[in-house]
């Protein structure tokens, strides 16, 4: 959820990058969460083969 930032208010120009910033922060943040998902399945694949 994005909140409005007190500074922001004559400032549309701000206003957009914020909007913008919060949507890029957004999806980097869920690619990360599934690269880490993608590393934990690939990690039990790998532990699967181990023959000890």
């Amino acid at each position: 959820m994005v909140q409005k930032c007190a500074s922001c208010e004559g400032e549309p120009k701000l206003a957009a990058m914020n909007k913008k910033f919060g949507m890029i922060h957004g999806l980097l943040s869920l690619a990360n969460i599934m690269a880490f998902g993608s590393l934990a399945m690939h990690s039990r694949y790998f532990a699967g083969k181990i023959n000890l």
